[in-house]
């Protein structure tokens, strides 16, 4: 279990309050893994944060993309005020591919979890 691609194991990942009960679905039809660590870390936000969270995540794709070209970008999209917005977002840059889903749930951790070396 130590050899997983994803760090802090999912399990381990303990969300605050939820602001809301929207139903995400964007890593529905990719991994195996238990999504609800990180559908929990969203719907603590206030909406109003998600567009920081949105390009705290576009800004992470740029820098992927630069040092691996076939990895793409996420969509630029500055106006992100709904989980219904976040989650097609994130459902189209995913798209059912391991590999992105793998990337947005890293950069989910991050942002509310940031590794300090």
């Amino acid at each position: 279990m130590n050899d997983l691609v994803i760090n802090p194991i999912p399990s381990t990942i303990r969300s605050k309050k939820r602001h809301t009960e929207y139903q995400l679905t964007f890593l529905n039809e990719s991994l195996t893994l238990s999504n609800e660590p990180y559908y929990g870390l969203l719907l603590s936000l206030p909406a109003f944060k998600l567009k920081n969270l949105y390009n705290y995540l576009f800004l992470r794709t740029i820098k992927i993309n630069h040092k691996f070209p076939c990895i793409p970008t996420m969509n630029l999209n500055k106006y992100i005020q709904t989980f219904e917005e976040l989650n097609k977002e994130l459902s189209d840059y995913i798209n059912a591919e391991n590999l992105r889903a793998i990337i947005i749930m890293n950069g989910i951790q991050h942002y509310f979890i940031p590794f300090l070396s």
